[in-house]
């Protein structure tokens, strides 16, 4: 976020490295944007899906209520919670199928459907200024729901 805000000033404002690589980072950004958007859509929306399943799992898995109830293992790797030194007796900690299920809804919802849904909005109510997007806000409340 940080690279496309500076992308959007000029070169001459990277005084430092860290922002003139971020302002770099930010350009090359959007010039992927703007040579194949719907990939990079895709490629966002399950992305972003997939890292909030997987942060989710492992919240439940940390704090939630069947976690109270297991005796804690220590594990021989990262992903696998067997007992220790014993690898075909591990289970896997994150689920997959759900990962994937979360990646792939993350895919169509906000790599394909928002996008188109966003651009339609802005056909149909134009305008960048106050009136205009707390009116769009409104519309989105009411028909994609809050």
């Amino acid at each position: 976020l940080v690279a496309v805000l500076l992308s959007a000033f000029p070169s001459t404002a990277s005084s430092t490295p860290l922002s003139a690589t971020l302002f770099k980072i930010g350009s090359m950004y959007t010039s992927v944007v703007a040579r194949a958007p719907t990939t990079v859509h895709c490629l966002q929306g399950s992305a972003v899906s997939a890292l909030g399943d997987a942060t989710s799992q492992w919240i439940e898995r940390k704090h939630g209520p069947k976690a109270k109830l297991k005796k804690k293992k220590k594990a021989v790797f990262p992903l696998f919670a067997g007992k220790k030194g014993d690898i075909s007796a591990a289970k896997p900690r994150m689920n997959g199928g759900r990962l994937m299920r979360a990646s792939a809804i993350g895919l169509l919802v906000n790599g394909l459907l928002l996008p188109a849904y966003y651009t339609a909005i802005q056909g149909r109510l134009p305008g960048r200024d106050p009136a205009s997007v707390a009116l769009k806000v409104v519309f989105d409340g009411a028909v994609w729901g809050f």
